[in-house]
């Protein structure tokens, strides 16, 4: 179970430290005295293994511990970010049906409502009585429940179970495993669910965890405890080289797994910069719902591929590339991965549609059950490749974002018509985000108004960086239609050259219309961000031509987006 990871003080070692964070350190024995406590409080106060603790801890170290205890007690966690929204965070622990949180003194204030029961992590003693000890785990349980976004805006756990938990830490932990007799000393993340997994398989194989939550911002504190094994988000490790100007800040770190972003050629060569010269980069790929998928090893010695795939496919499960209609796609053609493997999280928690969409049997194998990751990819030479996606999920500073649930928020703002939130991205890989707003008539939006009201109902990495407001530009153009001598344009116009009609029957299929004119807009129409995505991967097929999201909005006529076509065409 994943509780066993800290087993009785008798095996545990005792001059390795179990977990260090800043100047606190916590042996194997202390640690597990912790877990023990916690447990004991937990079965008191709850007094019943089927029970949903809520997790709201800032310090890393301390959400560890808190997971490892709740999970002794045979309960099942759910890590709540206490740097979301109230509004999120309540609607989380709602739904989740968290009949306690366990807090610290930061959060113990906005969790102390009327009703609420909670238990302050410094305030737990560390003599258990040992009364959690009658309850009995299986490995069936649901240990945690890993909250990800979706378009609708509410909220959707998957069921993370001590199996498949148990199974991707057995992956995690061959990847921390280097042919050192210096035992290892890891830095992981234990947020999102990549880093939490390391960070466990850390302490699993007995080895010394220093947890973080952000690499960018916390490098001088990991620097000084002669990290050899580091877990980063992509993007952070970016950030990370900005920040120390591409110094040497860890020459004894030996191997660095990251996840997330899309791993470029250049990326491998700038963190080698950071770390030791012998330091080789693992390329890890998964996803929450499906797990650990693949890994990639890229050593000191291996030239750097132009294009690094997620590699090769972890033991105990197997991918097939399936088109949209559901049969098998050829090594080298594109299409959805699908996840299959005996040791994959049953579904979602309480939804059994959400469930039914993404899961299901393997009709070769009743005990075998397939996952649609979402992700599009291909296969050559046994290595998989992630091209990207079917839907309107991306990564921003390693998180999860579904673009229709930040339109949702949008369009639920006040004197808000319509809006579309694309992604855009700099030279470095690095994505943000970028809303288009169109406003109700006669109503003025500003975008430090919209921003703020954002603020209260989504996250900080799901909030735009930038907003445009662009009723300006509709404006504009009615002025024009009224000035002397002007005629407004006309709407039934048909498309007459060859990129006019071509572009007109995307907008067709698209929008699902039966006839366009070289005139109508996509902004009335009401474009979103999968509109988007489709219409710009459909044009780029059709023209040879990479067009960023943001010139639909620029040129969102067929006249005025034919007329950019042929421009770039030639």
């Amino acid at each position: 179970m994943i509780h066993e990871i800290l087993p009785g003080a008798g095996e545990l070692p005792t001059a390795t430290p179990a977990i260090i964070r800043g100047r606190e350190s916590w042996s194997y024995e202390q640690t597990a005295e912790r877990c023990r406590a916690l447990a004991d409080k937990l079965f008191q106060r709850l007094g019943k293994r089927d029970a949903v603790v809520g997790i709201l801890i800032h310090d890393p170290a301390h959400r560890t511990i808190a997971l490892l205890g709740t999970w002794l007690a045979g309960m099942t966690a759910v890590v709540i970010e206490p740097t979301d929204p109230l509004r999120r965070r309540e609607n989380i622990a709602t739904h989740a049906g968290a009949d306690l949180f366990v807090v610290d003194a930061a959060t113990v204030s906005t969790t102390s409502g009327p009703g609420t029961s909670w238990i302050e992590f410094d305030d737990v003693d560390a003599h258990p009585t040992g009364s959690y000890r009658d309850t009995e785990i299986v490995l069936n349980r649901p240990a945690l429940l890993a909250y990800i976004p979706g378009p609708s805006g509410l909220p959707r756990a998957v069921v993370r179970t001590h199996r498949d938990l148990l199974s991707d830490l057995r992956v995690a932990a061959e990847l921390i495993t280097l042919d050192d007799p210096i035992p290892a000393r890891v830095a992981a993340p234990v947020s999102p669910m990549h880093g939490l997994v390391v960070a466990l398989a850390a302490l699993s194989r007995r080895l010394t965890l220093c947890p973080y939550s952000t690499i960018h911002t916390e490098h001088e504190r990991i620097r000084d405890q002669e990290i050899t094994v580091l877990a980063a988000p992509t993007s952070e490790l970016r950030r990370l080289m900005n920040a120390v100007n591409g110094e040497r800040i860890m020459p004894g770190c030996h191997r660095v797994i990251v996840n997330g972003d899309k791993l470029l050629n250049r990326d491998v060569e700038n963190f080698r910069r950071l770390f030791s010269t012998d330091c080789s980069v693992v390329n890890s790929y998964g996803t929450t719902e499906a797990g650990f998928i693949a890994n990639h090893v890229i050593d000191p010695s291996t030239p750097v591929p132009d294009l690094i795939p997620a590699g090769t496919v972890v033991d105990g499960k197997t991918v097939r590339i399936l088109h949209r209609e559901g049969r098998e796609m050829r090594p080298g053609r594109r299409g959805e991965i699908v996840v299959l493997g005996k040791s994959l999280p049953p579904g979602f928690w309480n939804d059994p549609d959400s469930t039914s969409t993404v899961y299901r049997t393997a009709p070769e194998d009743p005990d075998m059950r397939m996952c649609d990751s979402g992700d599009v990819g291909y296969i050559v030479d046994d290595q998989l490749i992630v091209v990207g996606r079917v839907d309107t999920l991306v990564k921003i500073q390693d998180h999860r974002v579904d673009l229709g649930e930040a339109e949702l928020a949008i369009k639920q703002i006040d004197g808000v018509q319509n809006s579309t939130v694309m992604v855009s991205e700099d030279s470095t890989g690095n994505r943000d985000l970028t809303a288009y707003v169109t406003p109700l008539p006669d109503r003025v939006l500003h975008e430090d108004l919209l921003r703020s009201e954002l603020g209260t109902v989504l996250p900080h990495y799901m909030v735009p960086k930038h907003i445009v407001v662009i009723g300006e530009r509709q404006n504009r153009s009615d002025a024009d239609a009224g000035s002397p001598g002007a005629s407004p344009p006309d709407r039934d116009e048909a498309p007459v050259s060859d990129t006019e009609v071509k572009v007109a029957e995307v907008w067709k299929e698209v929008f699902e219309l039966d006839s366009v004119a070289v005139n109508d807009d996509i902004l009335e129409l009401g474009i979103g961000s999968l509109h988007a995505m489709v219409m710009c991967q459909k044009l780029c097929q059709l023209f040879s031509i990479e067009i960023p999201y943001s010139q639909l909005i620029i040129s969102p006529t067929v006249r005025e987006l034919s007329a950019y076509i042929d421009e770039h065409k030639s």
